[in-house]
């Protein structure tokens, strides 16, 4: 509660400032700041198990920095590849990916948010969504799914993705699978959400 991190790197392996992993962890963060954090895969927050809660809080200019050897990587923000997840009130900006010490690496997305080949659930309430950049694909969003992937994003909002960008690039989740609620119009490659609910809850 009421934390800064700052700078803080996770090169080795995954999540700048948190890693979530082992069985059944529960972490609830409020009112805390994550600046500048990086790692290869979840710039700040990596959540590999576990129930994630999150209030309040600001991710800025946290990034991701892929390899050759892992076309996995990315999340300048948070990534998530199995658990469950809530984030309630918060700002994303300014995130991004690189291509790390690579040149050659073939795939590093979700600029802010990255799930990849991802079980569980999530979902975000109330957060803002800006100036997010890829090196790849998906500027505030990258959604990919493993055996079940749900999820629900209700009153967000976006800003216009960098040029050549999309806010949501969706591999893979079907139509039914995330509601997507008074979050305004974002752009997205792949299938767009229509599951029961959208566009129709109250702010």
């Amino acid at each position: 509660n009421n934390c800064l991190f700052i700078d803080n790197k996770n090169f080795v392996r995954f999540g700048g400032a948190i890693y979530m992993y082992g069985a059944n962890p529960n972490v609830t963060i409020v009112n805390t700041t994550f600046s500048k954090c990086s790692a290869r895969r979840g710039g700040a927050i990596y959540q590999n198990s576990g129930i994630l809660t999150v209030e309040g809080c600001c991710f800025l200019n946290n990034f991701s920095a892929g390899d050759a050897s892992d076309p996995n990587n990315g999340g300048g923000a948070f990534c998530q590849s199995a658990g469950s997840s809530k984030f309630i009130n918060c700002q994303f900006n300014n995130n991004y990916n690189s291509q790390g010490a690579d040149p050659n690496n073939s795939s590093v997305d979700g600029g802010a948010i990255l799930f990849r080949g991802a079980t569980g659930t999530f979902s975000f309430n109330t957060c803002s969504f800006s100036n997010n950049i890829p090196y790849d694909s998906g500027a505030d969003f990258y959604l990919d799914k493993g055996a079940s992937l749900t999820g629900t994003i209700t009153n967000c909002t976006f800003t216009t993705a960098p040029a050549g960008e999309v806010n949501f690039r969706n591999f893979d989740m079907a139509t039914s699978d995330v509601v997507l609620a008074n979050s305004g119009t974002p752009s997205f490659v792949g299938t767009i959400f229509s599951a029961s609910g959208c566009n129709t809850l109250l702010p």
